[in-house]
């Protein structure tokens, strides 16, 4: 969200969510996502602008409206990895079963592949996240033409690029 924020793309997000010690850039998030299987209406304020949608609700999305989806791809391991850390960091790692969130987590990711390989008002540009990590600009330029922000314009593209934090990237598989 901050690469595509940083390109200019208009971003739906309500700031509910502040930045932490997990996230310290920022969520950019919508509380109202979180309500979509029952209530989508919010996306009538969506068009042209980039809303912030996690992996198990993507089927949620009303077909009414056509959707470009960026879909960051992370090692499961690792999204566990830091999840856990997250929820120890907020004391809610207890009775956490990791064997029982990776199955949550890949039942949901094959829902939404399901879904996205089903839904023909669907665009989606897969981003591996080791690449958007280890060659931001590369993953700028691929993410600016897949949502038409200015692809050849190479200070877009370096700004998109300039807010990847390798740092970040503190739970690794390898």
């Amino acid at each position: 969200m901050q690469m595509l924020d940083a390109g200019g793309v208009p971003i739906l997000a309500d700031g509910l969510r502040s930045a932490d010690e997990d996230n310290p850039h920022g969520y950019y998030e919508l509380e109202a996502v979180k309500g979509i299987a029952r209530d989508a209406s919010f996306l009538v304020e969506a068009p042209g602008r980039a809303v912030k949608i996690v992996t198990p609700l993507l089927p949620s999305l009303p077909p009414e409206f056509a959707y470009r989806v960026v879909l960051v791809e992370r090692d499961l391991g690792e999204v566990l990895a830091s999840q856990r850390v997250m929820m120890t960091r907020r004391g809610t790692a207890d009775g956490a079963d990791d064997a029982a969130m990776r199955s949550a987590f890949e039942s949901a990711l094959d829902r939404a592949q399901a879904w996205l390989d089903a839904a023909e008002e669907v665009e989606t540009l897969r981003v591996a996240h080791r690449a958007l990590v280890t060659t931001p600009h590369d993953a700028a330029r691929e993410i600016a033409a897949f949502v038409g922000v200015g692809a050849e314009d190479g200070e877009r593209i370096d700004a998109m690029a300039a807010v990847v934090d390798a740092k970040l990237h503190r739970q690794r598989s390898d």
